[in-house]
């Protein structure tokens, strides 16, 4: 996995709270109920089991479509639209870089829906 490859998702994708599931970010809808699934890192089940009825949470999975591999997953409050919990799948310097460039997007995004007073649905 290169950078590279990862702008060139963001740039035939783009990366937006808002958008329709892609190939490279997906989004679902979590609450509580959904704290016990398969496949979710433990820092997720924890902050589902956490949850207050009627709060749910975003969670949103970068992918590497050619590799179909997980890149990152990030949980996003649908109240305020901050990302309160990340995990990031690979461990090279030039992955987490990848991520953090993911992550600074989606959250630029959130920063301007919250401006906008949007919210985040289904």
């Amino acid at each position: 996995m290169s950078l590279k490859s990862v702008d060139q998702l963001i740039e035939k994708y783009g990366v937006s709270a808002f958008s329709t599931d892609t190939p490279f970010i997906r989004r679902r809808l979590l609450t509580n109920e959904h704290a016990y699934e398969v496949g979710m890192p433990f820092c997720f089940h924890q902050k589902l089991n956490a949850l207050k009825q009627g709060i749910s949470l975003w969670c949103f999975t970068a992918y590497l479509p050619h590799k179909k591999q997980r890149l990152a997953m990030y949980l996003v409050n649908e109240r305020n639209g901050e990302i309160v919990e990340q995990v990031y799948y690979p461990r090279d310097s030039k992955g987490v870089k990848a991520c953090e460039k993911v992550k600074n997007l989606l959250s630029s995004s959130l920063m301007v829906a919250n401006a906008d007073s949007f919210i985040l649905v289904a």
